[in-house]
């Protein structure tokens, strides 16, 4: 098993949808990341340098999420991974999920999108 590190339910204020109107205020997105890294020397040193900072790589996530505007939770999902992959190059794989409850499917609870993206 490789060494992962995981971000779960970070919260985003987003402009996305595909119509518009959907894209005039901001919805709450959730982002789940999983990364693949060395952790062994941070775990062995209890010093952070050997780790990936994961408060960095959130306010960056959340940076990416919260500039401008998309339509498709995809597109978000692809810029997010494309973030993370470049923040740290010992991230070698990551996995974004991610969820956004749709103003066009008021019976469905959530939306997600999940990618898997290697360097």
């Amino acid at each position: 098993m490789k060494d992962r590190l995981e971000l779960s339910g970070v919260s985003c204020r987003c402009r996305i949808g595909v119509p518009a109107w959907e894209r005039k205020t901001r919805q709450k997105i959730l982002i789940d990341l999983e990364a693949e890294a060395p952790l062994r020397r941070a775990g062995r040193s209890d010093d952070l340098r050997g780790s990936i900072d994961y408060h960095a790589l959130e306010t960056t996530l959340r940076a990416v999420a919260e500039r401008g505007e998309r339509k498709l939770l995809e597109s978000l999902a692809e810029d997010l991974a494309s973030a993370a992959l470049a923040f740290d190059a010992r991230i070698t794989l990551v996995r974004i999920a991610a969820h956004k409850t749709p103003k066009l499917m008021p019976k469905t609870a959530r939306v997600t999108v999940r990618i898997e993206r290697a360097r």
